[in-house]
């Protein structure tokens, strides 16, 4: 699983499809590419057992697509692409 220490880019700049970070945007943090939802939050009710559906009811809005490739690549990801914030 992705350590739940979220910080920022190595060079202030990740973006994979759907999770992306941009020093303009919620200071760095990853997010939800297109939004301005932390990646750390839909990490978060992932690790704490949530389901599919509750996800979805979380994040009403934004496609089930998406979600759902956000979490494939938190899985992915680990920290190699993120640096501990100071």
């Amino acid at each position: 699983m992705v350590n739940a220490t979220w910080a920022h880019a190595t060079l202030g700049v990740m973006k994979t499809y759907y999770i992306s970070t941009n020093k303009e945007i919620a200071g760095g943090k990853p997010v939800i590419t297109g939004t301005r939802i932390p990646a750390q939050r839909l990490q978060y009710l992932v690790e704490h057992g949530y389901t599919e559906d509750k996800i979805k009811k979380e994040f009403a809005g934004i496609p089930i697509k998406k979600i759902r490739g956000a979490v494939s690549e938190l899985m992915g990801l680990g920290l190699e692409q993120v640096v501990k914030s100071k």
